[in-house]
């Protein structure tokens, strides 16, 4: 199980009440940059520079609970703090950072697209609505005309409702 654990890109950490690491892998001694010795039985207030971090490891973990974390660095990683049960009756936690850096780059990137592509829908729908309601105004047109331009402008009508969703979904997501 240590050699599986050691060999994934998660920080993984196994803590006992009250707060004593029992068990890190490779990652965590990699972000840390300490050896195996220096980090066993550390309690938890010696491991992590950010108190935000620390009060949330010791503050949590009665049931899975999940935050995301910005580091000074840049990155992004998602903080899984959950209940341990030991074989000698003991409790603990287990706590595992997930880099999400990339996932949130991506959901960013996504967000900012369906917003440039929202905005840049809207002037030519304008238009074409526009111009169907003034083909309406010219009379003239027989029966089948007009179903046709009655259903343009539904149509373009519907879009426009589309593309405010996806506008106000994305003044949703920014907060």
């Amino acid at each position: 199980l240590e050699t599986v654990l050691d060999d994934l890109s998660d920080v993984i950490l196994w803590l006992k009440n009250p707060y004593h690491v029992i068990y890190d892998n490779m990652a965590v001694r990699f972000m840390l940059g300490v050896t195996q010795d220096q980090i066993e039985n550390i309690h938890i207030t010696g491991l992590f520079k950010d108190q935000q971090l620390t009060n949330f490891v010791m503050n949590t973990g009665q049931s899975d609970e999940m935050v995301d974390f910005s580091t000074d660095d840049g990155k992004i990683s998602r903080i899984i703090v959950s209940p341990i049960d030991f074989e000698n009756g003991k409790s603990g936690k287990s706590v595992i950072f997930k880099d999400i850096t990339q996932n949130w780059k991506q959901d960013r990137m996504k967000s900012e697209f369906v917003t440039t592509a929202s905005h840049e829908l809207r002037s030519p729908l304008s238009l074409i609505h526009g111009y169907a309601k003034l083909l309406r105004l010219t009379g003239n047109l027989n029966e089948q005309q007009d179903t046709y331009i009655h259903n343009i402008i539904e149509g373009v009508e519907e879009m426009k409702a589309l593309v405010q969703n996806l506008l106000d979904l994305g003044r949703l997501e920014s907060g």
